[in-house]
């Protein structure tokens, strides 16, 4: 890892009724930058000509910790599947961690 480089990453979901949420980790500049500017935009788009692509912007509406039973987990499941995302969150859920907010 490079300095300033985390082990962790941060992670994006929409949650049951449509709220996006962002967690990183609390001391990151990110999180610092975004705290302090009180909104949020994100822009994905698919790999595959024709490119389609989608915005989001908006108000930060709540800062809290990171529950991973309730943030990460179902999204670890959606994407890599039962077993590989109980073993992507398994380190997780052994250590303290740094990524303890979401926007």
């Amino acid at each position: 890892m490079g300095v300033g480089h985390s082990r962790y990453q941060s992670g994006m979901a929409i949650r049951p009724g449509g709220e996006l949420s962002v967690w990183m980790e609390k001391a990151s500049r990110k999180a610092h930058l975004l705290q302090r500017a009180g909104r949020f935009s994100v822009c994905v788009q698919t790999e595959q000509r024709p490119y389609q692509y989608v915005s989001v912007e908006g108000p930060i509406t709540a800062i809290e910790p990171v529950d991973l039973e309730r943030d990460a987990r179902p999204i670890a499941h959606r994407y890599l599947g039962i077993d590989t995302g109980d073993a992507y969150i398994m380190p997780r859920a052994r250590t303290p961690s740094p990524v303890d907010s979401t926007l």
